[in-house]
């Protein structure tokens, strides 16, 4: 076998490698999950979308061990510089907030700073834990000026770890 052929063999073997890697790790096709206000004080987003495990049902199957690709479609009131995001269980007396959460939006998640009126994409890769409890949850989702505490966007709506 000539050296080029062998490095042409190489390169689409490694072709292959990352084709199927991406494949795996994106094995659900994202899909528009229904979501609900948090109070009448707090901006709703415009669309929410995650790599669901099923295709159809109001709460959106999430699998122990992996990742799901979140994606929230907002229109800030305001600008900002530096953006708090927090996800939580959610029932009506007590938010418990999910472990392993990376808080700072503006690392690669979507761009920073916020500006107003301006359609924004926030991209979250979402770890369902492996030692997490099967069952539905509603969960609350914020983002929040870390300058003024005042909620960017909020939404909930319910996730079903299985």
């Amino acid at each position: 076998m000539h050296v080029s052929n062998l490095i042409s063999f190489q390169a689409v073997l490694v072709m292959l490698l990352l084709i199927t890697q991406e494949a795996t790790s994106s094995k659900y096709q994202p899909r528009r999950v229904e979501f609900g206000r948090c109070t009448k004080d707090e901006p709703m987003p415009r669309a929410m979308f995650i790599t669901c495990a099923n295709k159809k049902g109001t709460a959106c199957e999430v699998r122990m061990g992996g990742v799901h690709k979140v994606q929230v479609v907002f229109v800030p009131e305001y600008n900002s510089t530096d953006v708090d995001s927090r996800i939580a269980w959610n029932n009506d007396w007590l938010e418990v907030e999910m472990p392993n959460q990376n808080r700072n939006p503006c690392d690669g998640m979507m761009e920073c700073p916020l500006e107003e009126q301006h359609i924004t994409r926030f991209d979250y890769s979402l770890k369902i834990e492996s030692f997490w409890i099967r069952g539905v949850y509603p969960v609350i989702w914020r983002l929040t000026d870390r300058m003024t505490n005042k909620p960017v966007v909020c939404l909930k709506f319910k996730m079903e770890v299985v």
